[in-house]
């Protein structure tokens, strides 16, 4: 509750909501299927790092995930100890700017963000090879693949968003 008052109300950003098993598996499988090769992954919003330490375990990657939320990034990096997580390197960070002052790429850049925010990724291609958007698509980019993962849907507000993979490239 204290994150959704502070991310509405205060900071006007969209709460946080985690990312199930389904979607966890989705990604992981779309990784393991098209991109085995890619090594590592930029999480951005990357709430209490489940889809982080799934994608580190499940592929093999490193992965550098963003959280701006204090108490969300706290519970993170608890988990990260408690579970053990390798390649995960959980950052508090506003993700934006971050990636406006990182000089590298990543092979995979994964937000699952909401409407309006995702569209601000636009300024950020250059810093993935590939960039996966779950639920909700970028309106000013088309997604070079949308994998339907089936079942399920993301609320922001009052609207609904199945769920779904968005691909896009530079």
């Amino acid at each position: 509750m204290v994150e959704f008052i502070w991310a509405g109300y205060i900071k006007r950003q969209i709460p946080f909501v985690a990312s199930d098993n389904k979607l966890r598996t989705a990604v992981i499988n779309e990784i393991k299927k098209n991109y085995p090769e890619y090594k590592t992954m930029c999480e951005i919003g990357s709430g209490y790092g489940g889809m982080a330490r799934a994608v580190a375990r499940g592929c093999g990657m490193r992965v550098t995930a963003l959280e701006n939320m204090p108490f969300t990034y706290f519970v993170a990096r608890v988990l990260d100890f408690v579970s053990g997580a390798r390649g995960v390197k959980t950052l508090r960070v506003d993700a934006f700017k971050w990636l406006g002052e990182y000089d590298g790429v990543f092979d995979i850049g994964l937000a699952y963000l909401g409407a309006g925010i995702n569209d601000r990724l636009i300024d950020y291609m250059h810093r993935f090879r590939v960039l996966f958007v779950l639920d909700v698509p970028m309106s000013n980019m088309v997604p070079v693949r949308v994998v339907d993962i089936g079942g399920g849907f993301t609320r922001y507000g009052d609207k609904k968003y199945p769920h779904k993979l968005f691909i896009y490239t530079k």
